[in-house]
This record gives C-alpha cells, sequence and structure tokens, in this order.
C-alpha cells in the first residue's frame, strides 16, 4: 500500500521572501539576546548608580538610564531572556494539548463532539481574565505563567490543528489504513501527524509572538515576572510610563523591543506557511 502523500515544504521559496527574511532575522536576534545575554549586556541588569539615573544615550550608556541608574540597554538584552522564555515554553504547553485535542478530536468523532463544546465555553470568555485571575491564586511565577498562557493559547490552536486533521483523517489513505487493520495508534502517528505537521509549524510561530504579547501584558499590569528580573511590559510600567513626559525614551525603547518582536514572530509565520502550504503554490 503507498504511504500518505506528505506535503513537500518548498523552503527555498522562503529565502525570496524579503518579509519572512526579515522575521526570521528578529528571531535570530532575539534568542541570541536571550542565550548569551550575560555576554552581549554591557552592564549587569542590576547594578545602576542613583548618580547615573535618567540619564539619556551616551557613550556609556547607549540607550541611557532608568531611574535607579541602571542600564536600559542591559535590561533590554536581558528582557529577551524572559520573553524567549515564557513565549517558547508556554507556545511549547500550548502545541502539546492542542495537538491532543486537536488531532485525537478530529479521529474520534464521540469524543470530539464533547470537547468542542467546553472549548467553545473556553473560548468565550475573556482570555485575559482567565489569566489574571489564575495568577492571582497561584501566584506569578516563571511557571505558573507558562501554563496559564498555555492553557489559554492551546484553545484557539487546538481549532486550527483540529481543522487540518479532519481534512487528513478523511483522505482514501486513511481509510486504506484501517482495512489492513493498523491501529489508532500508528494511523495517527504515521499518517495523520506528519500531513499536520506544515499547520503546526506555521501555528506555533504565531502562538510564540502571542505569548510574548501576552506576557507584556502581564508585566505592565504588575502580574508578570516579579523584579528584579527585567522584562519589557514590566519596564514599560515602572519607568516607562512614570516618566513618560519626562524621558520618553523609557517607554520608547521596552515598547519598541515588544513590536519588533511580535513583528518578527509573525512575519516568520507567513513565511513558513507560504513555505509549506501546496495551497500557496500557485503564488510566489
Amino acid at each position: 500500500m503507498a504511504g500518505p502523500p506528505v506535503r513537500s515544504p518548498r523552503l527555498p521559496a522562503f529565502f525570496h521572501q524579503p518579509l519572512a527574511l526579515a522575521g526570521a532575522l528578529l528571531v535570530i536576534t532575539i534568542l541570541v539576546c536571550a542565550l548569551f545575554a550575560p555576554l552581549l549586556a554591557p552592564y549587569s541588569y542590576a547594578a545602576g548608580k542613583l548618580g547615573d539615573a535618567l540619564q539619556g544615550p551616551t557613550r556609556a550608556h547607549i540607550l541611557g538610564t532608568d531611574w535607579v541608574g541602571r542600564d536600559v540597554l542591559s535590561r533590554i538584552i536581558y528582557g529577551a531572556r524572559s520573553a524567549a522564555l515564557i513565549g517558547f515554553g508556554a507556545t511549547a504547553a500550548a502545541l502539546v494539548l492542542a495537538i491532543l485535542i486537536g488531532v485525537c478530536g478530529s479521529y474520534y468523532r464521540r469524543l470530539d463532539l464533547a470537547v468542542q463544546r467546553l472549548l467553545d465555553i473556553w473560548l468565550a470568555m475573556p482570555a485575559l481574565v482567565l489569566i489574571l485571575t489564575a495568577l492571582s491564586i497561584f501566584g506569578s511565577g516563571v511557571p505558573q505563567i507558562i501554563v496559564c498562557l498555555g492553557a489559554v493559547l492551546a484553545a484557539g490552536a487546538s481549532r486550527v490543528i483540529r481543522s487540518a486533521a479532519l481534512a487528513v483523517s478523511r483522505a482514501e489513505y486513511v481509510a486504506a489504513a484501517k482495512s489492513t487493520g493498523a491501529s489508532d495508534y500508528r494511523i495517527v502517528w504515521r499518517h495523520v501527524l506528519p500531513n499536520v505537521l506544515p499547520t503546526i509549524i506555521v501555528v506555533s510561530t504565531a502562538q510564540v509572538g502571542a505569548a510574548i504579547l501576552i506576557e507584556a501584558t502581564l508585566g505592565f499590569l504588575g502580574y508578570g515576572v516579579p523584579p528584579p528580573t527585567p522584562t519589557w511590559g514590566q519596564m514599560l510600567s515602572l519607568q516607562g510610563m512614570t516618566y513618560f513626559t519626562t524621558r520618553p525614551l523609557l517607554a520608547i525603547w521596552p515598547g519598541l523591543a515588544i513590536m519588533l518582536a511580535v513583528y518578527g514572530f509573525n512575519m516568520l509565520g507567513d513565511g513558513l506557511r507560504d513555505a509549506l502550504d501546496p495551497r500557496m503554490r500557485g503564488r510566489a
């Protein structure tokens, strides 16, 4: 019996998309800053001198200093570590749950009906309210944020993955595999999941950007990673808004970092979608 027609990616087409390449470059920059923050940051994120407080850009402090004299550039570089950790951690947790719900639900239709009704209720609730409620109960540490974000993001991701899995589970080669006596596990693992993988990859990039944006929102509201660990949302709230009229750059720099991070992951996701989705082959 012939194997399933696994989608053949056109990754070379990805390198002919300027916006996708720009997104990939931004994502790589964020990852490099996150992994090598102690080497790249000119100062410690917690070290500061009150005599240097609220300085503008200088040779010693390229992006200036905050209200206690800490180097803004160093804190933004270290903030990339928090953004990457929570962004990728929450996305990984969301994808595990979304794949379990989406792929298995598309194959076991009776279970799928009940699960989709629960997801309807879950999606009807405001995501930010759910996260804030959970964090107010369990605390605002990194593990709690990752779990809460993963649970919220999984609902929407599971719908996208389920749609792709439904089309695959109705394919003729899946019916042929059933007729030969293949187990459910083998069909899902060998036939359904490989053909849904391009969708999972595209969804994951968008989820990372969404997780970074929500984490920044939580930090701005005071529910993010506790100080002194720097995060972009925390910087935007504590120093940016307080001194916005006198030192607007304190809000502009972390806000720009958030914008570029979300933009980078979104553009990377668009490029991967065009390269991996066979329906886009007639374009680009």
